[in-house]
């Protein structure tokens, strides 16, 4: 149970969970009971210094709901997050302007506090030169930098980019992410025809996502070897200069939090 990683972590790296309302966390990571999401964030934000926003995939949330998000945690946390699904398994990217314009302006209010976004594509959107024309076209269209809407400083949009279909893995992709400093995502256990380890950076900063296997239930597996090799890769990363940013699921390992602080404390060691 994580306890200290806030405090140890490196400068660089960012790790935590994929989402923190989770009533099954009471008793072994929350206190006993415990069922408030709103007390829950309190509690999370105690252990890590970033959370993957997961509801963002289902809808684009309310304003009043981000800007408690912003209140609530310390200066120095963190929220990344999933692009609405509308935008890349609904319209796969055409036509969905207005709705980038309203998710990216809503987490805007986040301010200081805003990592990246991750634009996590289904199988289903293939490697076809019309898609690439369309991902090449949105990502071009993404703005990359303006005015914070909460404290007047200046902060950057940042971007990663999920496939699941193994046939997007290589150069004429990696090129496209490289020229606009997109990260590829590095997933976990996302599917099994996908490299188990995958270590491609594009950006000045790396995006890992451990995921498991979603229509399984959840339990215990020991991923100790998983982790190493995954510590491995971002010290790689670190030692590189590239800033990076992590996030477990339950599936994963069977329990988010556990996972976390083992992989900070393995960066670390």
């Amino acid at each position: 149970m994580s306890n200290s990683a806030h405090s140890t972590q490196h400068s660089a790296l960012h790790v935590g969970t994929a989402g923190w309302n989770y009533r099954e966390w009471a008793g072994n990571f929350y206190p006993a009971g415990m069922s408030d999401s709103k007390k829950m964030l309190d509690e999370y934000v105690k252990h890590f210094k970033t959370v993957e926003l997961d509801s963002t995939f289902y809808g684009i949330p309310r304003p009043t709901s981000v800007a408690d998000w912003q209140q609530r945690t310390p200066a120095d946390f963190i929220f990344t997050a999933k692009f609405p699904r509308i935008i890349t398994h609904d319209k796969k990217l055409f036509d969905a302007q207005t709705e980038t314009d309203e998710f990216l302006t809503t987490m805007a209010v986040l301010g200081s506090k805003m990592g990246p976004f991750v634009l996590q594509f289904p199988y289903s959107f293939k490697p076809t030169e019309e898609n690439y024309a369309a991902l090449e076209t949105y990502l071009a269209a993404l703005p990359s930098s303006t005015a914070a809407l909460v404290d007047g400083a200046d902060y950057q949009y940042r971007y990663a980019v999920e496939v699941r279909h193994k046939g997007w893995l290589g150069d004429k992709l990696y090129n496209i992410l490289r020229f606009h400093n997109i990260a590829m995502t590095l997933t976990s256990n996302a599917a099994p025809w996908l490299p188990r380890y995958l270590d491609v950076a594009t950006a000045d900063f790396v995006y890992i996502r451990w995921l498991g296997e979603m229509d399984k239930p959840i339990e215990v597996q020991d991923r100790s070897e998983d982790l190493q090799k995954w510590a491995e890769i971002a010290k790689k990363m670190l030692a590189e200069g590239r800033t990076v940013w992590g996030y477990f699921n339950n599936q994963w390992a069977g329990h988010a939090p556990t996972s976390a602080d083992e992989f900070i404390k393995l960066v670390n060691s």
